[in-house]
């Protein structure tokens, strides 16, 4: 009589979920951090380049015109957030519309909202650029303040805050 057994079903033993459930754990624990800290990092880089942008096309505003026309102060463009969900800029802004003619300089939806002021009244006339954006979802808005000030045609920098390089997050 010649018996053939069946082998008998194999599967993974507690021991072994449950170490694979560890590593799992630990491998999530620096990843999550990790990818947060490089999403608030590329969020920032979005403010970096459109503050830059705007600078650059308000300065080439004065070189063509040899002045600036005068700017409706405070409209944020787009309107501040209520979420950390990204927006359209507006173009047709008054003052945003002569800065960026044609309307299409920044491409995309944006997470922060941008504020620029000309003025022209103080001697030496004065740039005021401001980001303001929930980049971490923390319902605390990470702020961003450039002054600068026009000196024999160029705009320099008079404060920064944060001070570029520093860790987002500061508050004002």
């Amino acid at each position: 009589m010649n018996r053939h057994r069946q082998p008998a079903p194999r599967g993974f033993t507690l021991l072994e979920v449950m170490t694979v459930v560890a590593i799992v754990g630990v491998l999530a624990s620096v990843a999550i951090p990790e990818f947060s800290r490089l999403m608030v990092r590329s969020k920032t880089a979005e403010r970096s380049y459109v503050l830059q942008h705007v600078r650059r096309m308000v300065y080439d505003q004065f070189i063509q015109n040899g002045s600036l026309p005068p700017f409706l102060a405070g409209a944020w463009n787009p309107a501040p957030p209520e979420t950390t969900f990204k927006r359209t800029f507006d173009f047709t802004q008054p003052g945003w519309k002569t800065i960026f003619p044609g309307g299409a300089e920044i491409e995309g939806t944006l997470y922060y909202s941008y504020l620029f002021q000309v003025i022209e009244v103080a001697s030496p006339p004065l740039l005021l650029l401001m980001a303001r954006g929930d980049v971490d979802g923390d319902g605390a808005p990470s702020d961003k303040i450039i002054w600068l000030q026009r000196i024999e045609g160029v705009y320099q920098t008079l404060l920064e805050l944060p001070v570029a390089g520093a860790e987002d997050g500061t508050t004002f």
